[in-house]
């Protein structure tokens, strides 16, 4: 049986059927590649982006909120 066969093999056990039928390519010195377009495809990452994202946009928003709220004090400029 192959390296990558043998890791297929282990992602089946684990539950990971993505990973089962996964392209996975053996570099020389025992390095596994697997493709990014095949990792994005995964349940786990697909739910770590949506947190990311979440995140990201919560903290833009507190960023916004706190520039308006600097603004509330500040006197406008006087027109000439």
């Amino acid at each position: 049986m192959s390296f990558a066969n043998r890791i297929r093999k282990a992602f089946a056990k684990h539950g990971n059927p993505v990973l089962a039928r996964a392209r996975v390519r053996v570099g020389g010195r025992g390095e596994v590649f697997i493709p990014s377009e095949e990792i994005a495809t995964l349940p786990e990452v697909q739910e770590m982006q949506r947190k990311a994202l979440a995140i990201v946009n919560r903290t833009a928003s507190i960023r916004q909120q706190n520039r308006e709220e600097a603004m509330v004090g500040t006197p406008q400029p006087r027109k000439a």
